[in-house]
């Protein structure tokens, strides 16, 4: 786990070390001076959480919600995190996520990954502004939030890739078939949305479940009515077509749209072709068949 007592699973701390470089050399550049410790610690618990899933024992990443040191860091104004741009950000998570490919892929506890970067942070420490605060550390401890989370109508949501960028979706409504999603063209680097989405949506919905948002794997990362104006309010499903069932509406010859609201309309050629009617298109997609297949979806829509 350190110099002194390794650990075979723990990847060794000088490769996050020189990650956690990367990072100070992006805030300075975006800022004009080098980070307060908790400044860096802000920028570090949004890296950790980019961690793989597997990558932790006795948690999951996004549960990561803060490192907590000891003895306390002076409370300082952290306003300045506002204003850097990604740089800082994409340099926390390829630290921790090129650190974690240096390791042998077992999983590692949190207070693995706490000791690791207390270490790491020795390392660097005398490059911060309040470098002695560094010294004088004695242990961290990864702070985590288990509550559920459940997003509103209009909620922009992050859904990460498997490169470490997020997709972005913005839940349109709730009605009897599920959760309606509306797609965003794109793939970004963070979880914050940057300005001008409007441009970006697709007016595409998909239904899904909303456990990856309840576990906080999909994170709410603003709020954006506007973007609802681009998406149908009643969005459809669609029916293949099939042999005439009893008591059952007739559907189309290409396939059909439902609303919750319960109006049918038969589908054109062209509009099952784009949807993959015949193909892969689920009615209501499990989080774990709609992650991995986002990109697919939106695809068409990024020229």
């Amino acid at each position: 786990m350190n110099a002194t007592s390794p650990d075979p699973r723990v990847p060794p701390a000088p490769s996050l070390a020189e990650g956690f470089r990367e990072v100070l050399d992006a805030f300075e550049e975006d800022a004009g001076r080098a980070p307060h410790l908790v400044e860096l610690l802000e920028i570090l618990r949004e890296g950790a959480r980019t961690l793989p899933n597997n990558a932790l024992a006795d948690g999951h990443p996004d549960e990561i919600v803060g490192f907590v040191v000891r003895p306390r860091t002076r409370a300082r104004n952290t306003d300045v995190l506002g204003g850097l741009n990604d740089g800082p950000y994409v340099a926390a998570s390829d630290a921790f996520n090129h650190w974690w490919q240096t390791g042998a892929g077992a999983p590692i506890t949190l207070v693995d990954l706490a000791a690791v970067v207390l270490e790491a942070l020795r390392y660097v420490g005398p490059a911060l502004l309040d470098s002695s605060e560094v010294a004088r550390l004695t242990a961290i401890t990864p702070k985590r939030r288990r509550a559920k989370a459940r997003a509103r109508i209009g909620d922009i949501i992050a859904v990460p890739t498997d490169n470490h960028h997020y997709h972005l979706v913005v839940l349109v409504c709730r009605n009897r078939f599920g959760a309606a999603f509306g797609l965003i063209r794109g793939r970004y680097p963070l979880r914050n949305p940057p300005a001008g989405l409007t441009a970006a949506a697709t007016g595409i919905v998909r239904y899904c479940d909303e456990e990856a948002i309840s576990t906080r794997r999909w994170r709410i990362v603003g709020h954006d009515s506007q973007q609802l104006g681009w998406f149908p309010a009643d969005p459809e499903i669609y029916h293949r077509p099939g042999p005439l069932l009893e008591g059952l509406p007739t559907v189309g010859e290409f396939g059909s749209g439902e609303t919750a609201t319960g109006h049918l309309r038969d589908l054109t050629a062209a509009e099952a072709l784009a949807i993959d009617l015949a193909g892969s298109y689920e009615q209501v997609y499990l989080h774990e068949h709609f992650e991995p297949a986002l990109a697919e979806f939106i695809a068409p829509h990024n020229g």
